[in-house]
């Protein structure tokens, strides 16, 4: 992974799209990584892999999950305001 400060990086931006293109090019400002750039595709292969949804991330990280059944009970209908037109 080639390194850049963010001087170079503005002076050389086309240089740092090329070797992103490569591998990613981590961005430093005063010494302090602050950015990466990298391709669309691998970007496109690093989300590719994440879950979208809270629910896809807990049948990622424990397969037990999917087998639970969850009863939820009905509203009462007591709590409901009756409606007036």
């Amino acid at each position: 992974m080639k390194t850049m400060n963010s001087k170079e990086f503005n002076q050389h931006t086309n240089t740092a799209k090329k070797e992103a293109d490569k591998a990613p090019v981590l961005i430093t400002n005063r010494g302090e990584y602050t950015h990466i750039l990298m391709s669309y595709m691998d970007y496109q292969k690093l989300i590719q892999n994440q879950p979208q949804t809270l629910a896809d991330w807990f049948m990622q990280t424990n397969a037990e999950v999917a087998d639970i059944e969850m009863e939820i009970p009905k509203r009462s209908q007591t709590q409901r305001r009756t409606i007036e037109f």
